[in-house]
């Protein structure tokens, strides 16, 4: 207690003294005088074990911008301000605006859909790609017989390339008809379009390449011919009397075709081109709407639904002739397909039934594949009457073919032969023709001695093919060309069969189909069938 007192009066001296001599005017103590004790303060004493820091380092210092920071000084990392920086915009703020929405991430407008993917070709381009016509229902089943030929026109490849023709649609048979015969194209390298229109320059323009391409005499007279590509066509057409026009002087060929001006161009083209009479019955009275078709159309309506070129539409459950409705491309298709096919049946002389019934080797023979330019047809012979039981694409020598064919030539030769006997790698797949199954020394002999051109069975390497060598494509089923058989001539070539496709459609001198045509031959032939090769129908003749 005494020691606390001491303190407090040791503390409270030196204020006294000052509040009482101030008044006084006494001078107050030097700097170098000892200094009293400390004043009292109000604030609390500090404590020594928690310093107070200095006011600059209790406060945070301003942020720095980003790039100021150095790399050492992870305790000084910046706080990121809320809003960014004109430098360093994010990369989506908000919802982009329309204009500022890429094309690509959203679903094209109607309008922008492209109906096509390519440049269709001119002759089979739709008139209106928008709404196309609904597809008819057929009033009889899909057609079940394979593609048959059509006379004079070469098939192109079987390499079917539209994916919009399904394989059980009733129009499949048809397009395939018309595009391996080169009658219609698609609208783009993958497209056919079956529902969409055909115009009448289209149509006519058909009909010219059937008939062979020929150039006209002169121009037409029709005055609103715009395009090149069916100029040659509508004169040809106007010629032959195919066509009349609309008027004098309009031909109208960007206009829709409709069913009846279809039959018209076809009954026409069928007297005027093909000198086939086209008398008519009474094949109009069975359907209700048969006084829609116009006065000009009803003969040739008549004819083709007597032909069954044209078997009417059902409409709710009614079938009908629908003759002014326009015609879609999948029924011009099927129209063609049964035009091709019937008019054989007419009787024309220039057709191909006539030319291969009328060959010599049909006297021979029940069977003939015939093989013009890439064209292979199977005829067969039935109660006196020769009909088609195959039309495919057929592949030959990579130098054409030639009537002088020689060993390694690489061509086809041009004549009749019989067809021999039937081999492969696999087993007999149930043909009646004799049939070989290669083995590892099967040979086909081009050695210049007795065995030339024949099958040896050799244990050493003979001059000639190893037939196992070609054995995983070409020769897995194939039928032995009876040329240069009968005498032999050595050096004239040997080896010359009916095989199946390779890795391409050239061949070193034989014919090629595809694998599954190849085994409908084998079905189909039977003992003593002959093959003629040519390069036209007319030279069948020589046969």
């Amino acid at each position: 207690m005494k020691r606390f007192l001491s303190i407090f009066l040791a503390l409270l001296m030196p204020l006294a003294t000052a509040l009482f001599l101030a008044p006084l005017g006494l001078p107050a103590l030097a700097a170098d005088e000892a200094a009293p004790p400390p004043a009292l303060s109000d604030a609390p004493l500090p404590l020594p074990e928690e310093p107070v820091l200095p006011a600059e380092e209790n406060e945070a210092p301003p942020p720095e911008p980003l790039e100021s920071l150095p790399a050492s000084a992870p305790d000084q990392t910046p706080v990121v301000p809320a809003e960014p920086t004109p430098e360093e915009p994010p990369v989506i703020t908000a919802e982009p605006t329309p204009e500022e929405t890429p094309v690509e991430t959203a679903e094209p407008t109607p309008e922008e859909t492209p109906v096509e993917t390519a440049e269709p070709t001119p002759e089979e381009t739709p008139a209106e790609t928008a709404e196309p016509t609904p597809e008819p229902e057929p009033t009889e089943a899909p057609p079940e017989e394979i593609l048959p030929v059509l006379d004079g026109v070469a098939a192109v490849s079987n390499d079917f390339p539209f994916q919009d023709v399904a394989s059980g649609a009733w129009y499949n048979e048809a397009v395939r008809y018309a595009y391996f015969h080169q009658l219609m194209n698609g609208v783009s390298g993958t497209a056919f379009q079956p529902n969409g229109d055909m115009t009448r320059g289209m149509v006519v323009t058909v009909l010219w390449r059937l008939a062979g391409s020929p150039a006209p005499a002169a121009a037409s007279s029709f005055t609103d011919l715009t395009q090149t590509w069916y100029r040659d066509a509508v004169a040809w057409a106007q010629e032959t009397g195919v066509t009349t026009g609309v008027t004098a002087t309009a031909f109208q060929p960007d206009a829709r075709i409709t069913r009846e001006q279809m039959t018209a161009f076809l009954a026409r083209f069928a007297a005027n081109v093909r000198g086939v009479s086209t008398a008519a019955g009474n094949g109009l009275a069975t359907f209700p709407d048969r006084d829609k078709v116009s006065e000009y159309a009803r003969a040739p309506m008549a004819w083709a639904i007597d032909l069954g070129l044209i078997n009417g539409v059902k409409t709710d459950g009614t079938v009908l002739l629908s003759p002014r409705s326009s015609a879609t491309r999948a029924q011009v298709a099927a129209i063609l397909m049964r035009f091709c096919r019937k008019l054989p049946e007419a009787g024309d002389a220039n057709s191909l039934a006539y030319l291969v019934s009328h060959t010599a080797v049909a006297g021979t023979t029940n069977q003939i594949v015939a093989v013009i330019d890439h064209n292979l047809t199977l005829w067969e012979r039935s109660g006196g009457v020769w009909t088609k039981a195959m039309d495919v694409y057929a592949g030959y020598g990579a130098n054409g073919l030639s009537a002088n064919r020689t060993e390694g030539d690489m061509t086809t030769p041009i004549g009749a032969f019989p067809l021999l006997y039937a081999f492969g790698r696999d087993a007999d797949p149930g043909t009646v023709l004799e049939y070989r199954q290669i083995t590892p020394t099967s040979y086909f002999s081009a050695a210049p001695d007795s065995t030339y051109n024949t099958w040896v069975e050799s244990g050493t390497p003979l001059e000639g093919e190893r037939l196992m060598d070609y054995a995983n494509l070409q020769y897995r089923y194939a039928v032995v060309i009876g040329f240069n058989t009968d005498p032999v001539v050595i050096g004239r070539g040997s080896a010359i069969f009916l095989h199946c496709k390779g890795a391409t459609w050239n061949t070193g001198g034989c014919v090629s189909v595809t694998q599954n045509d190849m085994l409908t031959l084998l079905d189909r032939l039977n003992r003593g069938a002959w093959i003629i090769i040519v390069k036209n129908a007319a030279d069948l003749q020589n046969y």
